[in-house]
């Protein structure tokens, strides 16, 4: 084990059967991640409950995100996109907001029958609202240490995500898959020698669901697409099996970023999600061959890259020749 390193061990119970406990590193941040080396080798399949977003990334492992870099650009691209997976962000700080409001407020609310009023009440104490202007000084410190980087930046901030999650928890289509499950539960599994780690939004009875957001809805296909989320979900699905021997359908649920703030809720059909499964087994694959002989291919794999015009530019040009 490498000096910087520090082995820790995380313990989990729930609904979920087999979670048991796992044996992760987490490696001191000022430590350089080294693909080569961190997610090599095999691990116990395991759903834990209630990890801090931190922790899992601090974990270890790779994510569905490489993999993706991996299948749209190269298995360069995969080996950059885990050493230099960004920390928070602004948009994961959004996300973590928007998470805590539909699955700890409005969801329990919209069960238990209780008022949206009361509910953003509790939301306003967890996720507050920084008034203070410039952040530094000592009412800054103050709220800083209190709340860390868990309060939303601005007014626009707040109201965009009351907004967006309170459509997505009314919305009659998607409502039905808030009935029961766990939110945030994080699976660790290995294939092929690779450890994986995964963190979907919410685990039900019914499916596996992730929320995303999104600048036009009605281009929503594009998006699965250019984001690869389709691919996401085949992993998702395998690594749940991989845990519980159940393979759970898969459904994408988006709501645009503004007004009307549209919702729509996209199963991914079993037959696509065999497909990405076996595309993003032939990535780690690849993966593994790419370790072991430390060799990682751009999108050109090193060699001249003739470029070749679309059938509209050919089309064009042939336009221009006949003027």
């Amino acid at each position: 084990m490498d000096g910087n390193a520090t082995l820790c061990r995380l313990t989990a119970t729930g609904r979920w059967p087999a979670l048991g406990s796992l044996w992760v590193f987490f490696v001191d941040g000022a430590t350089m991640r080294d693909i080569r080396t961190d997610v090599l080798g095999d691990c116990e399949p395991q759903v834990i409950e209630g990890l801090l977003l931190s922790d899992y990334l601090a974990l270890r492992a790779l994510s569905g995100s490489s993999v993706v870099h991996g299948h749209r650009k190269s298995m360069l691209h995969l080996r950059h996109d885990y050493e230099y997976e960004s920390a928070t962000t602004d948009a994961m700080i959004l996300g973590a907001a928007a998470d805590c409001l539909l699955f700890d407020v409005l969801v329990p609310a919209i069960r238990a029958g209780r008022s949206m009023a009361a509910a953003l009440e509790e939301f306003d104490e967890a996720w507050p609202l920084w008034t203070g202007g410039r952040r530094y000084g000592k009412a800054w410190d103050e709220f800083q240490e209190h709340h860390g980087d868990q309060y939303l930046r601005n007014e626009d901030d707040r109201d965009r995500v009351i907004q967006m999650t309170t459509r997505i928890a009314t919305d009659p289509v998607a409502r039905p898959y808030w009935e029961q499950g766990v939110a945030q539960s994080t699976i660790v599994t290995s294939e092929h020698g690779i450890r994986l780690k995964h963190r979907p939004d919410w685990i039900a009875h019914r499916a596996i669901v992730d929320m995303k957001t999104t600048q036009d809805i009605s281009r929503v296909h594009g998006t699965v697409r250019g984001f690869g989320y389709q691919i996401k979900m085949a992993m998702y699905r395998l690594a749940l099996k991989r845990c519980t021997g159940n393979e759970l359908p898969c459904v994408l649920i988006f709501v645009e970023q503004k007004p009307p703030h549209d919702v729509v809720v996209m199963p991914i059909d079993v037959a696509t999600l065999g497909i990405y499964e076996e595309i993003a087994l032939d990535i780690l694959k690849r993966l593994r061959v790419c370790i072991e002989q430390d060799h990682w291919p751009g999108v050109a794999n090193g060699q001249e890259m003739m470029y070749e015009p679309s059938y509209g530019e050919m089309d064009e040009l042939a336009w221009e020749e006949t003027e």
